[in-house]
């Protein structure tokens, strides 16, 4: 209590201390409200649709300006100079909308910095109202708590005089439980020593029994005695051997067998019925001494009034226990027995209704039962059918091709299902089953080759294709430095041309004849030599130069346009063919793959078909490239499951990894699990067999050596009687 009333003044005034943050809570309130928060999200879900989609524009303009730029690149200079004002003005527009972009981007960012740089943080504000609320919580709970607790208290308001009475009733217990062992012990002492002087008594009995039998004993023993020496007298006196003598102890001891075998059931009737009495007497003897033990209690207890009385009150008070216990029972009874009558009726029809059922399920069973029978190999079929849809995988001509195995394969199946013997269907099925695999083996075989002769044959185009585009480049890098020295040779004549307005059309001739040569120093020298020589010709002849110039020059660039063409035309059908390279070395790996699975189907008829395998195996040795190709193009999945399981084999012991070789070799293919299962049955039968053989041996012998001991128990007895 004291603490419930502490825990309710601290949080009354933390609840005053929040309430003077009022003042403060009213200043952020009323700054809040002027800012209208809902009302900014929408302003600024406004604007972030409006910027979204000035960027999308934006994003658009630039890659149209990008194009734009890349196509301005490959036009011409003249081309270029036009085109050049508009491409500048879209490179305005565009710098025009970015910043455009910035400057409402900046407003947005100010509007939004005006409305909120000047707010409070709300942080410690929500802080305080969520103390507040977590305070309040806590008093409302507190204040039911107390109310509860002072409910409570009236209900326990005499608890002093409670406790007086349970002092006072404590006092009386421990006297009457003083009283009570006091009388106990009284009680025990009696019996105690009535038992005693039982005992005492049993054990005087129990010394004059045994006196009297070794008594009896000796009497015995001195009897035996002078009989064995009267017996021995009596044979020596008659002069009967020892040979006799022992004859006759073994007829003795026969007819003895034989009494004691006729008289057995009588003496052990007798001895049951001795035993019985015993039993009875010792059971009375026990009974009257518990009987002894429970009259000294009652008397001892009916010294005393009180006692009396007290047990009188104890032995009503259970009398009534008992009575309304019985009725209780009583009424259970007969409501647990009305309940298992109806439970018996309802478990009656349950089992009525399960035994249809168990026999309408039991024809159903015997029905499947024989239908499993009659599809007991479909799953070999359907295995069988999986294989060869697997193997079928060619398309185009391949179909063509592999019609008539596949009807092949479908005659085999059936006659594997129509056939009486599963056995003898079986083999011949996969007989037919290797041979359309080994002649399937053999045409893929012959496409691989095919299409590796395809794949030389491209790639010797490919090269030749590649040298010829080689030389082409090489005569274009020529041509193109042709006309570079032809461009600046007409450069240097033009300029000549203007400074000496004597010009002699020979030498322009001879400049241009000069041309052709390799060393562009030695052209440079001969055009000035001819312009200087031809300075004192006449100028009217330029007319007649210029246009073999220019016709000489729009030839070399129709060339050179010719020639880029051939080279796109070349460099088109690289592409191409190095597109078909990588299709065929695609293919060539999924029919590596493909033999390689069927090698691997094709293992288990290695010896009967020994010439196709050794076509697969030269021709695998053949294909290592592609082999290295179909390594590197597994999945990365499978090959680090092979790393680890290289790694946990790694860590194993020498017989684990031998165990485990072991199981791997049985279960690699059918014949070796059929072995290892027939092998395991074989095994079991024949320790079942030598158990059953032990057994019956075991029980052949035990009735002799049972017949032995009866009639050695039986020769002692009789030895030991008087």
């Amino acid at each position: 209590m004291p603490d419930n009333e502490s825990a309710a003044i601290n949080a009354e005034d933390q609840l005053n201390a929040a309430g003077k943050s009022t003042s403060s809570f009213e200043k952020a309130l009323h700054s809040w409200t002027e800012v209208s928060l809902p009302i900014l999200q929408q302003q600024l879900d406004d604007k972030g649709i409006l910027l979204n989609e000035t960027q999308t524009k934006s994003l658009e303009s630039r890659k149209g300006l990008a194009t734009k730029t890349k196509e301005f690149r490959k036009l011409d200079d003249d081309l270029k100079l036009k085109e050049f004002k508009s491409l500048l003005k879209l490179y305005q527009q565009e710098v025009d909308s970015l910043t455009e972009r910035a400057k409402q981007a900046e407003s947005s960012f100010f509007d939004v910095y005006r409305s909120i740089g000047e707010l409070p943080d709300p942080k410690p504000l929500l802080e305080a109202s969520l103390d507040s609320v977590i305070v309040s919580q806590e008093i409302d709970e507190l204040r039911s708590k107390n109310n509860s607790l002072q409910e409570e208290l009236l209900k326990f308001a005499d608890y002093d005089q409670l406790k007086a009475k349970l002092l006072r009733l404590e006092q009386k217990s421990s006297e009457t439980l003083n009283n009570r062992l006091k009388m106990k012990e009284d009680e025990l002492n009696a019996v105690f020593q009535e038992k005693e002087s039982n005992w005492l008594e049993k054990e005087e009995n129990f010394n004059q029994k045994t006196r009297d039998y070794e008594r009896r004993i000796q009497e015995l023993l001195t009897q035996q005695k002078i009989d064995q020496i009267k017996l021995k007298n009596q044979r020596m006196a008659l002069g009967v051997d020892e040979a006799d003598e022992e004859e006759e102890n073994a007829a003795l001891s026969q007819q003895a067998a034989e009494a004691e075998g006729e008289y057995d059931p009588k003496i052990s009737a007798k001895l049951e019925q001795v035993q019985k009495d015993f039993e009875y007497q010792r059971s009375l003897n026990n009974k009257l001494e518990k009987r002894n033990e429970t009259l000294i209690k009652e008397l001892s207890l009916a010294k005393s009034d009180n006692l009396q009385n007290e047990t009188k009150l104890a032995k009503e008070l259970k009398l009534n226990e008992l009575e309304s216990e019985n009725a209780t029972l009583v009424a259970t009874l007969d409501h647990i027995k009305l309940s298992s009558e109806s439970k018996a009726k309802k478990s009656q029809l349950v089992i009525s209704n399960l035994q249809r059922d168990v026999k309408s399920l039991t024809g159903e069973i015997s029905s499947l039962q024989n239908k499993l029978v009659k599809y007991k190999d479909y799953e070999d079929i359907k295995q069988e059918l999986n294989t060869l849809r697997q193997i079928s995988f060619g398309t185009g001509e391949d179909e063509d091709a592999s019609d008539d195995e596949d009807t092949k394969v479908q005659e085999t199946l059936s006659g594997q299902t129509d056939s009486g013997s599963a056995g003898a269907g079986s083999g011949s099925g996969n007989e037919k089953l290797d041979e359309i695999l080994i002649n399937r083996n053999k045409k893929l075989t012959q496409e691989i080759i095919d299409f590796r002769l395809k794949c030389e044959e491209l790639t010797t185009q490919v090269t030749t294709l590649q040298q010829e585009c080689h030389k082409s480049k090489e005569d274009v890098a020529k041509l193109s430095e042709l006309n570079n020295k032809l461009e600046t040779d007409l450069s240097h004549f033009q300029s000549a041309a203007t400074s000496h307005p004597r010009f002699d059309s020979m030498s322009m001739v001879s400049g241009v004849g000069k041309f052709n040569n390799n060393n562009s120093n030695s052209n440079r020298a001969a055009s000035i030599i001819s312009v200087d020589e031809g300075e004192q010709s006449s100028g009217n002849n330029l007319s007649s130069v210029l246009p073999i110039v220019t016709a000489q020059r729009d030839r070399f660039r129709s060339r050179n346009l010719e020639l880029e063409t051939q080279l796109k035309t070349q460099q088109q059908k690289m592409k191409d063919l190095e597109g078909k390279i990588k299709k065929l070395n695609k293919d060539n790996a999924e029919l590596f793959e493909r033999t390689r699975y069927l090698s691997s189907f094709n293992k288990g008829s290695v010896n009967r078909h020994g010439a196709g395998a050794g076509i697969m195996d030269a021709d695998l040795e053949r294909n290592s490239q592609y082999e290295q190709n179909y390594e590197d193009s597994l999945n990365p999945l499978t090959k680090f499951r092979e790393r680890e399981q290289e790694r946990i084999s790694s860590k194993l012991s020498p017989l684990e990894r031998i165990f485990l070789g072991f199981a791997r070799a049985i279960l690699a293919n059918k014949t070796s699990r059929l072995l290892f299962l027939g092998y395991c049955v074989g095994l079991h039968c024949l320790v079942m067999l030598m158990s059953f053989y032990v057994m019956g041996l075991h029980g052949s012998l035990t009735p002799d050596v049972g017949l032995v001991e009866k009639t050695a128990s039986m020769g002692g007895n009789l030895g030991t009687r008087p």
